[in-house]
């Protein structure tokens, strides 16, 4: 598992660079592209860190590049599963990224006197493929009733 000549080797503080694509100057080790690759492919198995551990050492490692993975791993798998939830979500529609809100009151309108109501506007901006775009939609309070019962079962 030794360096190529002249390629980049994983430091102790890998993780923070690692996913950035940052470049990785380091004395000779471990190419940073593999690590990056072990890095990943270990998030989106969503292997546990003894089991990054394990299949390292079946692959050879003596220790070293454990002890330059391992550290930040726990950062670096919080960062990968984020963008293969967000990916699975964009691959099927319009994901909401941004909700912002106000609580307004109708009084009345050309439909009606002393309605005295209040009106939840919700804007949702959400992403579909590389485009952002928004909605805002008014709630009246059985649709507020409604989204608070939703909001109620999420854990």
């Amino acid at each position: 598992m030794g360096p190529r000549p002249g390629v980049s080797a994983c430091p102790s503080s890998v993780a923070t660079s690692m996913l950035a694509g940052g470049r990785v100057v380091s004395p000779p080790g471990i190419p940073a592209a593999f690590c990056r690759f072990l890095l990943r492919q270990a998030a989106m198995l969503d292997l546990s860190e003894a089991a990054l551990a394990e299949d390292l050492a079946r692959l050879g490692d003596t220790g070293e590049v454990r002890a330059a993975l391992l550290p930040g791993y726990a950062t670096v798998k919080k960062v990968v599963r984020s963008e293969v939830v967000r990916g699975a979500l964009v691959d099927h529609g319009k994901v909401v990224v941004r909700v912002a809100w106000r609580v307004d009151h109708v009084g009345s309108s050309n439909r009606g006197a002393n309605l005295n109501v209040p009106v939840a506007v919700l804007s949702l901006w959400y992403r579909e493929g590389e485009r952002q775009d928004h909605v805002t939609l008014q709630l009246p309070p059985d649709a507020m009733d409604e989204l608070k019962a939703m909001c109620g079962r999420f854990p």
